[in-house]
């Protein structure tokens, strides 16, 4: 059953219970209506009954024609409750029925004869009286009336609005299926659209994105779509430039080596051992590059695969220093100046995989840095964590490229140039490591002047 037939009958399903409530309520407020309306026109009768008792103080009522005229089909009977004396009676004798008790009115049926009803009942045999028991005060006597007025057709009058109500309720239910179901299907339609377009979105269009329109569940429901189909079309991008890019870097040393072992044949047969041994030495420094490469594809994608790492309590400084010891060396062979601001960071973290991270970032620094420029290293608490920020002279990035520096395979040298002896798989290495540790790595680039690189550690304990 599809989502909009079960809403549609869900709706009908309560709006048919609610319904009938209302209805069934309705009909008995009306009926209820009409006794209070009944109730007030007996009490107004009986009060002028004792109004004209009062005036004339007789055992007997003195009714004029018009008076008597007023009262037709009227029960009537006034009663001492001292002694339960009947001052005056009027009207068939209804001793026999359940009167209402003093202050009451209550509805009594019952058999109709011959000149005992007055007005149709539409072939009923059963006639309807309603019965009021006021008490008055006649010069502190209280004096008791009883007064009846029967109800010519009621019990039809009665059928006749419940079937009325039931005619509406019906006729309101049918209308309210149409509704409900023109209205739901109104409602769901952005749905059928979505997944409409959802189907045409495959791998060769993974660009197309869903319309976002308004601000219901629906419009947010597009945009987790549109989210989704962003990191999958991030993903196959990647995925893609991945392919490619290592393609490109082992088809340079695959083609040297292919050259070198060329050249080595033709020495052979020369016995030219000179040439030999040189192209020997090509070989084994492209080999070297190749296995260089392999591995570092190997622990990208071991980073790429980890969810979670092994963490103890260390401090940063310590792995920094370590590292500027490490780097001194070199720095000095190319008289760049290393500064260190060192403070003690301790952090929740992976030693061996921060230390790789590190290594990467001051490794960055000094090779693409310029002869007799300065590395910053520094480590200390920020406003939300541990903050190391490692920034050196040098060409930089252009701003339209600094987004990219995170990526496989990214170099500021567009020529791809192996003098450097990286392969741009560095600072993706780095970024995978700070994800790993709840971490975030920012790049900043002012182009010949200044690169700084930021990692920030919230996970502190």
């Amino acid at each position: 059953m599809k989502a909009r037939t079960r809403i549609t009958a869900l709706v009908i399903g309560l709006s048919l219970v609610a319904g009938g409530m209302a209805a069934g309520i309705t009909a008995f407020v009306m009926q209820q209506q009409t006794y209070t309306f009944l109730d007030d026109f007996l009490y107004q009768e009986a009060k002028r009954v004792i109004e004209v008792w009062q005036e004339h103080n007789s055992s007997k009522i003195p009714f004029d024609q018009h008076h008597i005229d007023e009262l037709q089909g009227y029960w009537l009977r006034l009663v001492d409750p001292s002694n339960a004396e009947i001052l005056y009676s009027a009207g068939r004798d209804m001793s026999l029925l359940l009167l209402p008790p003093s202050g009451k009115t209550k509805t009594v049926r019952r058999d109709c004869y011959k000149g005992d009803c007055h007005g149709n009942t539409h072939g009923s045999k059963h006639h309807v009286f309603r019965f009021g028991n006021f008490t008055f005060s006649n010069n502190d006597r209280p004096i008791q009336v009883l007064i009846g007025r029967s109800l010519p057709n009621y019990e039809h009058h009665i059928r006749h609005l419940y079937f009325a109500s039931g005619v509406g309720f019906s006729a309101g239910f049918m209308v309210l299926v149409v509704l409900s179901f023109l209205v739901v299907g109104r409602i769901l339609q952005p749905i059928g659209q979505i997944n409409a377009l959802v189907k045409k979105i495959g791998e060769k269009n993974l660009q197309e994105r869903l319309p976002v329109e308004g601000k219901d569940e629906f419009s947010d429901l597009a945009q987790t779509l549109n989210d989704m189909l962003n990191r999958l079309q991030y993903s196959f991008e990647k995925q893609r430039n991945l392919l490619f890019d290592t393609s490109h870097e082992m088809k340079t040393p695959l083609t040297t080596m292919r050259l070198a072992l060329e050249k080595m044949g033709r020495a052979i047969e020369k016995e030219e051992p000179e040439h030999l041994l040189l192209q020997q030495e090509r070989l084994s420094k492209e080999m070297a590059r190749l296995e260089r490469l392999v591995k570092s594809l190997l622990k990208l994608s071991a980073l790429e695969a980890q969810r979670e790492v092994v963490k103890e309590q260390l401090d940063i400084s310590t792995i920094l220093q370590g590292l500027v010891d490490d780097y001194v060396l070199l720095a000095t062979n190319r008289n760049i100046t290393v500064q260190t601001e060192l403070e003690v960071s301790v952090i929740s973290g992976n030693r061996q995989l921060l230390r790789r991270a590190f290594s990467n970032i001051l490794d960055n620094a000094i090779k693409y840095n310029i002869t007799g420029g300065t590395i910053h290293l520094s480590c200390g608490p920020a406003k939300n964590g541990i903050e190391v920020i490692c920034g050196n002279t040098g060409a930089g990035v252009l701003p339209e490229d600094q987004h990219l520096v995170f990526d496989q395979f990214y170099r500021a040298e567009k020529s791809r140039s192996t003098e450097t002896g990286g392969f741009g798989l560095g600072l993706a290495m780095v970024k995978r490591i700070i994800q790993l540790h709840k971490g975030e790595v920012r790049f900043h680039s002012i182009p010949e002047e200044w690169t700084e690189i930021r990692c920030s550690f919230t996970e502190t304990n």
